[in-house]
């Protein structure tokens, strides 16, 4: 899988919309993966180098331009 090639990742948390549940069993693998960013993102720790994936078909509804705001470091394929 994908998740082996983030070396130097932190935790790997996986979103999906079409299929995900926002619960505590879901989000370590694509094939259970969480529904929402939001939900995900809760679970980051600061400086930890998390990573959230976002699977193919996924989509957020945003109701404000300052809805979601994270802190995020870009990482080069």
């Amino acid at each position: 899988g994908l998740a082996p090639k983030l070396m130097g990742a932190g935790d790997v948390f996986w979103v999906c919309s079409g299929y995900g549940k926002d619960q505590q069993s879901a989000g370590r693998d694509p094939n259970t993966p969480f529904a929402t960013l939001n939900y995900a993102s809760n679970l980051t720790t600061a400086n930890n180098r998390d990573v959230i994936i976002c699977l193919p078909g996924h989509a957020e509804t945003v109701k404000s331009a300052n809805a979601m705001l994270y802190t995020v470091e870009l990482v080069p394929s």
